[in-house]
């Protein structure tokens, strides 16, 4: 395994990701971001994936917890 997980940065999320991200880990559903943010359904599926390439996990569960590894979320007490 490479380090590349070590260099990650939270500038490589753009503000929109991160503002979905946020959401994410509040246990919004696609379909309630969607509505939120006044964006269509299959925009935040798109978003979604971008963020989970980014931080090379594969649910939304791995995504919250490696956002909160990396810093850019809060770390749940």
């Amino acid at each position: 395994m490479n380090d590349a997980g070590n260099r990650f940065s939270s500038d490589s999320l753009s503000e929109r990701e991160l503002e979905i991200l946020r959401l994410i880990e509040q246990g919004c559903t696609n379909r309630e971001i969607a509505q939120k943010l006044v964006l269509s359904l299959e925009t935040i599926k798109w978003y979604t994936k971008q963020i989970y390439a980014k931080l090379g996990v594969t649910s939304r569960a791995r995504a919250v917890h490696k956002a909160r590894q990396l810093g850019m979320l809060p770390i749940e007490r």
